[in-house]
């Protein structure tokens, strides 16, 4: 097995270990029992436990923008609106327990909230300017605005305040909405 398909094998199985058992089951000893690997060969991908975790995030919340990103770059100018809020929820969807555990209220990944936030930011931004035809300081000026809607939302959507359609229509009118604020780049 390649080393970066090894890395994916670990991961997955940390996630099924952290959806099972929660984060504190998730240790270097009990990742290689159930990835039938070597004590040592998690140590070769990861550092500690905690470095698991917070590549898993990575992992899923790549996942995550990348959805978007490409359902961005292929809807048609009328239709991009609902296509990339349609790929967050579906991707949330997808993995709503993992995500739940690794991103949400109270997750206990460390690591810099700060960091998190902040490439989250970067990554609206790009959306805004690429797909949307922002000016970078417009798309930046707006973005943790939008950033924080979406996960609102979904957080409200998990919680079971609404369901996904009326989820859906709050994020689009927020998007549609910072859309029509801010001057356009084209």
């Amino acid at each position: 097995m390649s080393k970066s398909a090894r890395r994916e094998q670990l991961l997955d199985v940390a996630a099924q270990l952290l959806i099972q058992h929660g984060a504190q089951a998730v240790t270097m000893e009990r990742l290689a029992e159930w990835a039938g690997v070597s004590k040592a060969l998690p140590y070769a991908h990861f550092d500690n436990s905690n470095a698991v975790l917070l590549a898993l995030r990575d992992r899923e919340t790549a996942r995550v923008a990348g959805g978007m990103w490409e359902a961005g770059a292929a809807a048609e100018d009328a239709e991009r609106v609902s296509a990339i809020v349609r790929s967050y929820f579906d991707e949330v969807e997808h993995s709503a327990d993992l995500l739940g555990v690794l991103t949400g209220p109270g997750a206990i990944v460390a690591d810099d909230r700060d960091k998190e936030e902040r490439l989250g930011v970067r990554f609206v931004t790009a959306l805004l300017t690429e797909h949307f035809g922002l000016d970078r300081q417009s798309a930046r000026s707006v973005a943790p605005v939008l950033l924080g809607a979406f996960i609102g939302a979904a957080e409200g959507w998990g919680a079971g305040d609404a369901d996904r359609e009326t989820t859906e229509l709050m994020a689009h009118a927020t998007l549609t909405a910072l859309l029509a604020t801010v001057p356009l780049h084209r």
